[in-house]
């Protein structure tokens, strides 16, 4: 099984920088806070193409990969504030 991206709920998810080394390509959909956060370490910031950023409360498109068919896919997602760490979302 592969996988194209994933969500990242708050900046201190545990092997999100090993997930990172695995699949280069991988994309990871933060809050804009979130990705703020990790920019700002010497531990993440060599990802900084990787990091996503969504607005909170707000509907986005994100194109994901299908990992049944390569076909690309839509979908439609909204960052709700989760409210026990800056940046974080469910």
């Amino acid at each position: 099984m592969s996988y194209s991206s994933g969500f990242l709920s708050r900046d201190k998810s545990p092997g999100s920088d090993s997930v990172m080394t695995m699949f280069p390509e991988y994309k990871l959909y933060c809050s804009e806070v979130t990705r703020e956060f990790l920019l700002t370490s010497n531990k993440y910031c060599h990802l900084r193409n990787s990091w996503v950023a969504l607005p909170i409360q707000q509907a986005c498109d994100v194109n994901i990969l299908n990992d049944v068919n390569s076909e690309q896919q839509q979908l439609q997602v909204t960052l709700l504030p989760a409210g026990h760490c800056p940046g974080s979302v469910m």
